[in-house]
């Protein structure tokens, strides 16, 4: 089963998107840290086929870690909140796949998901 990386400070969330990828075959593993972050990319094996980041969580930290997430080439979106649309156009600098503004359609971001999954 396919992993996604789930980028999240917030453990509801990480829980929510773990359940909704379960049901269209794909696994979750969630990261609320930059420590755990590094830990995924430097343990994980194969890494995971894609990365779903939160930039409002994480702040200036975030462009590193969309970098680390580039440079493996592991395709990423990004998502932001409304009041972040200059972030969310700074993460396509940073290789990002797409960019969603928050509050994200539960349709739209699986069928994103399934399209960049695969």
């Amino acid at each position: 089963m396919a992993t996604v990386a789930l980028i999240m400070k917030r453990p509801g969330n990480i829980r929510v998107m773990h359940q909704t990828l379960g049901k269209i075959g794909l696994s979750g593993m969630g990261v609320s840290s930059e420590a755990e972050f590094l830990r995924l990319l430097e343990g994980a094996s194969p890494l995971p086929c894609l990365a779903l980041i939160d930039v409002s969580d994480f702040g200036p930290r975030a462009w590193q870690m969309c970098k680390a997430l580039r440079n493996r080439n592991v395709p990423f979106i990004v998502m932001s909140a409304p009041r972040e649309l200059e972030i969310g156009r700074r993460s396509l600098a940073y290789g990002a796949a797409s960019v969603l503004q928050k509050p994200v359609a539960k349709s739209t971001l699986l069928q994103l998901i399934r399209s960049l999954a695969q």
